[in-house]
């Protein structure tokens, strides 16, 4: 980014939020999410998405 304040706010907000939800996830809160099938030419993939 050539903004470097806004850069930095941005970093600051997605670390703050990773440091919520590890801090709620290590205190037995369960995070719901979904399954999104992936596609592609070969097998089906599947991957969680976190419905926050």
């Amino acid at each position: 980014m050539r903004n470097r304040e806004l850069h930095d706010a941005l970093r600051d907000f997605a670390l703050e939020s990773a440091k919520l939800l590890r801090d709620d996830q290590l205190h037995g809160a369960e995070i719901q999410f979904d399954l999104d099938e992936g596609s592609g030419s070969g097998a089906i993939l599947y991957h969680y998405r976190p419905l926050t």
